[in-house]
């Protein structure tokens, strides 16, 4: 499969190593507003993940990956994109921008088959498909959205307890890791807090998820809530469960299904561990959710749990397998 991304930010870069990680996909070109230079420095050297084990060079108006040459472009729009004659299966938006369909739709008309956002879409006419949970929808639309990290941690965990459990009630908050979206230095932002220093300040600030999360669980919807704390950590984020069940239950039997639809439904999105973890240790995890069995703890009919992720290459690696699993 032909694969082209438009963003070469946190989440562009981690998929095209996971790209690498493939056989049958095949990465042919890129676009980003940065000069090709800088794209290569960025690809290879980064400071949470390390040196890339990649050869990464660069040509004339393409980048040189392990020996394969990838078109490189710098164009704002998308409809200035030279790829008609590229036979691209999969476009992955990862610029951060043009979220909306009527935006996307630029990239079928230069012949591109499959369109993935790596955000939450702007508007309810894009399908939001989370792999495991409703990944029928791939091929329901030739335009899609990939979500967000923290929906791809909760979604799981909810959908487990809904099927199995029931819910009453549930409230999740993510302690997540700053992002690109924050100040360094207290600085003019339109989100006050997040004009706010990000190396030395716990930030309470919204989360997309809640509002995803509402709309792809409409039994949920009235029933669900969701927060978000940014805190001073380059990578690793840890999301907290509060759910009210309705049914009867015990920790033992909580854990049991837990552990089952880990292996099932859900292998290789989420797994259980039962290490005393923290979050520089889900660092380049693939898994969109790693629970922690400690934190387990049923009082009443309200559970209480834990899950960390890697906010970068966990998404990435399970938008890369949600292609895979969904070739046409």
């Amino acid at each position: 499969m032909n694969i082209a991304i438009n963003g070469l930010g946190r989440i562009g870069r981690k998929v095209v190593k996971n790209i690498f990680d493939t056989s049958s996909l095949e990465l042919i070109a890129i676009n980003d507003i940065m000069p090709i230079d800088k794209a290569a420095y960025f690809l290879k050297y980064d400071s949470t993940y390390g040196l890339s084990n990649l050869d990464i060079s660069y040509q004339d108006h393409f980048l040189i990956i392990s020996g394969r040459k990838i078109v490189y472009t710098t164009y704002a729009n998308i409809l200035d994109l030279p790829w008609e004659k590229l036979l691209i299966d999969v476009a992955i938006n990862c610029s951060g921008t043009n979220k909306t369909k009527p935006k996307l739709n630029e990239y079928l008309a230069l012949g591109v088959k499959k369109v993935i956002l790596s955000s939450p879409p702007d508007a309810e006419d894009i399908p939001i498909v989370i792999r495991g949970y409703n990944d029928d929808l791939y091929a329901s639309s030739p335009i899609i959205s990939n979500a967000s990290c923290t929906t791809y941690c909760v979604a799981p965990i909810l959908d487990i307890f809904q099927r199995n459990f029931g819910i009453a009630y549930a409230n999740f908050t993510t302690v997540h890791c700053y992002t690109a979206d924050q100040n360094l230095q207290d600085a003019f932002h339109t989100d006050l807090r997040r004009s706010r220093a990000a190396g030395v300040n716990i930030i309470p600030t919204t989360t997309s998820a809640t509002n995803v999360i509402r709309r792809i669980f409409p039994a949920l919807k009235d029933k669900v809530s969701g927060s978000s704390f940014r805190v001073p950590v380059i990578n690793g984020s840890i999301t907290e469960f509060i759910i009210e069940i309705d049914k009867e239950s015990s920790n033992e039997t909580i854990l049991d299904r837990l552990f089952k639809e880990s292996q099932a439904k859900y292998k290789g999105i989420i797994d259980l561990t039962h290490d005393m973890i923290v979050s520089t240790d889900v660092i380049n995890s693939p898994l969109a959710a790693l629970i922690d069995q400690s934190s387990i703890e049923l009082l009443g009919n309200k559970v209480k749990l834990t899950a960390f992720y890697d906010n970068e290459a966990g998404y990435s690696h399970q938008l890369v397998q949600l292609i895979l699993d969904g070739q046409f």
